[in-house]
């Protein structure tokens, strides 16, 4: 459920481009899920979903797009 509305909301065409921060914010504030839990979804919308890791800007800090 997460999931789709993650995908439906800020990657509706493809393109976009998002860092984990901003992922992980708006799953918390829009969703209402814990940290934990926003490191799930990202992790299955990688796994599930079509979204890919293009680049580590720094060690931790990697930016995510469809």
């Amino acid at each position: 459920m997460y999931l789709v509305q993650l995908m439906n909301n800020l990657f509706p065409n493809g393109g976009e481009v998002y860092s984990y921060a901003q992922l992980k914010s708006w799953l918390m504030s829009t969703l209402g899920v814990t940290a934990r839990q926003a490191a799930g979804i990202v992790g299955a919308s990688v796994r599930y979903s079509g979204v890919v890791v293009t680049t580590c800007t720094k060690p931790g800090l990697a930016v995510f797009t469809r």
